[in-house]
């Protein structure tokens, strides 16, 4: 599943997309995010990046950090194994950022668990 944070100049923060994706894990299944995929357009620096989660009541909390290599346009994050309630919603929040990047994408790999 893949969502856009930021169609133009990546800022500090929430970017663009402030509402981010929602999940709908069936009720008889666990469902995880097991790689996390970040694009970039443009990238001339570095950032870090966290993935957060965000309840139905508002409260947000953080689920996964990476970090983004200078100039690389596709940062694969492998290292997350995070289940998923339903009615998740994930967006991304942008901690630090070095360059002018611009076009970030994020794209979230899940798995169906019986």
């Amino acid at each position: 599943i893949q969502f856009s944070v930021s169609t133009a100049a990546v800022q500090l923060y929430k970017n663009e997309e402030i509402q981010g994706i929602l999940l709908l894990k069936p009720s008889n299944r666990t469902m995880k995010i097991t790689r996390v995929i970040y694009t970039l357009a443009y990238n001339n620096g570095t950032m870090t990046i966290q993935l957060i989660k965000k309840l139905t009541n508002g409260t947000e909390s953080v689920v996964h950090t990476t970090n983004v290599t200078a100039s690389t346009l596709m940062q694969v994050d492998v290292s997350i194994d995070y289940t998923v309630a339903d009615l998740d919603r994930y967006l991304c929040n942008v901690t630090a950022v070095t360059g002018q990047p611009s076009g970030l994408y994020c794209c979230l790999e899940t798995v169906l668990i019986e």
